[in-house]
């Protein structure tokens, strides 16, 4: 969600060479919503019940990350060159550095981060999960499409599937 506030500015919209007229996901939801048998793994209104639980402890974070474009500009470039080439390895390892730094935290920076971490992802990557596993035990859905960064990692809904039995196998 923070990606979203963040590359919504015309600034690093340009500077990353994005167009929201022409993302993906944009295409993908338009076409699903055509379909008969389309469902929304998580909606707006499922987000904005996540950010409320954020307490204003965390506001200071977000603007940190909002305010650093060229941070935001760079990653968002890694993370397009990354997708475009078929790098799904860059995910993983975003992922894991992200777990692995905080584990490097004191117990108290530890707790704030993960609680962040889990409120803004985590918890997301469960309930897309969740929503899958019921999508596939009803054999409700054909298709199902969620963002490349809550696919991969120790905590990504591939991993997440895996832990609870399913076969999960990447397709190219």
């Amino acid at each position: 969600m923070t990606l979203t506030l963040v590359i919504s500015d015309p600034e690093v919209l340009n500077k990353a060479n994005i167009s929201k007229f022409n993302a993906i996901d944009n295409y993908i939801y338009d076409y699903a919503q055509k379909k008969k048998n389309f469902k929304e793994v998580e909606g707006i209104e499922f987000q904005m019940k996540l950010l409320t639980e954020l307490s204003g402890d965390y506001s200071e974070t977000i603007l940190d990350n909002l305010a650093n474009k060229e941070m935001v500009i760079k990653s968002a470039k890694e993370d397009l060159d990354a997708y475009y080439s078929g790098n799904t390895q860059y995910y993983e390892d975003e992922q894991n550095l992200l777990l692995n730094q905080l584990e490097q935290l004191n117990d108290s920076d530890k707790e704030k981060y993960e609680k962040y971490w889990d409120i803004l992802a985590y918890n997301r990557n469960i309930h897309m999960k969740d929503t899958l596993a019921d999508s596939i035990h009803n054999n409700k859905h054909d298709f199902i499409g969620v963002g490349c960064k809550h696919l991969y990692g120790k905590k990504g809904i591939i991993q997440l599937l895996k832990d609870d039995g399913y076969l999960v196998e990447c397709m190219k």
